[in-house]
């Protein structure tokens, strides 16, 4: 399994307290990594389904540093 990269809107980033810790792009979205979402949500809920419930974005290593850099 690959590693994966979130891109959240800072506003749900910061009521999940994770702004702080990690960069946003120049859009205001945080770049999370998938670690920072293990512990949110029910347990039955896939990784998939927090992102989507959060109004973000999955990317890949590539997208996640595209992201930051634009």
């Amino acid at each position: 399994m690959d590693f994966k990269y979130i891109s959240l809107p800072k506003v749900e980033a910061e009521k999940l307290g994770l702004a702080k810790y990690r960069k946003a792009d120049k859009k205001g979205n945080v770049i999370l990594n998938q670690s920072d979402l293990a512990a949110i949500g029910e347990p039955e809920e896939t990784l998939e389904e927090k992102v989507s419930r959060l109004g973000g974005k999955i990317l890949t290593q590539t997208e996640a540093l595209k992201q930051l850099k634009t």
